[in-house]
C-alpha cells in the first residue's frame, strides 16, 4: 500500500485506476493481453534454452510460446535483438 499511496500523492489518485500506458512483462505474464505495439525479445530462461536445444518437441513448445507473444500485437510487432547469451536467432 505504501507504493500506491506514494504514487497517488505524487500524481493524483486517478492514476491508480487508469489503464497503464506501458506494460513490461514476460510472454506468460501478459498471456491473453493485447497491445498496439509489442517488443518481442528472443531471450530464454535457462529451462527454455534446455527445451530449445533438447529436441523437436521442446523446440516446438518454444516456437508456440513465441507465437503467443507475437500475437499480442494489434498493430506493430518489433523483433528485438538478443540481450543475453540464452537467446534464439530469429528465423532459425
Amino acid at each position: 500500500m505504501e507504493y500506491a499511496c506514494n504514487i497517488a500523492e505524487k500524481q493524483g489518485g486517478r492514476v491508480l485506476t487508469e489503464e497503464p500506458r506501458l506494460i513490461v512483462g514476460s510472454i506468460h505474464s501478459t498471456k491473453g493481453g493485447e497491445c498496439d505495439c509489442c517488443y518481442l525479445f528472443p531471450d530464454l530462461s535457462s529451462s527454455g534454452m534446455r527445451e530449445w536445444t533438447g529436441g523437436a518437441e521442446g523446440r516446438d513448445g518454444v516456437v508456440r510460446t513465441f507465437y503467443v507473444g507475437a500475437t499480442r500485437a494489434k498493430e506493430k510487432l518489433v523483433l528485438a535483438s538478443r540481450a543475453s547469451a540464452l537467446a534464439v536467432e530469429w528465423g532459425a
